[in-house]
């Protein structure tokens, strides 16, 4: 199934910085909440087909490191309703790997270690 997945936050909650060892400045994890606008396109055209849906989503980014490539990682979570297209038709193109579905909801999870730049946190004093 050829497809493109699009995201952009729409609602921000405030985010938290938090200490994981509170004597040490590393490692930290900084956790993002909202809402997120979801555009699915499946196929090419003249078939191609359009899906879009507001979710909620949770990002935590873990910061371990200065310079952070190769040690800081970071987790999307995108809690789709499962009454609508977008979180059944993810599961159907991803897999059980990446999405599950309940009754309620299909959630795609995708995690992994920063490659190259940096995950940072900092609260509003700069800590």
């Amino acid at each position: 199934m050829s497809f493109q997945l699009f995201t952009s936050g729409t609602e921000l909650d405030p985010f938290r910085v938090e200490r994981l060892n509170p004597e040490e400045q590393f490692p930290r994890k900084v956790t993002i909440t909202g809402k997120i606008l979801s555009k699915l396109v499946l196929g090419v055209e003249p078939d191609r087909q359009q899906f879009t849906e507001i979710a909620p989503f949770v990002a935590v980014g873990e910061d371990k490191a200065i310079p952070g490539a190769g040690k800081d990682s970071f987790t999307l979570t995108i809690h789709y309703s499962a009454s609508q297209d977008t979180g059944p038709l993810l599961f159907k193109a991803l897999g059980a790997e990446l999405v599950t579905c309940n009754h309620d909801t299909c959630t795609l999870t995708v995690a992994g270690t920063v490659i190259d730049g940096e995950v940072e946190g900092h609260t509003t004093s700069g800590e």
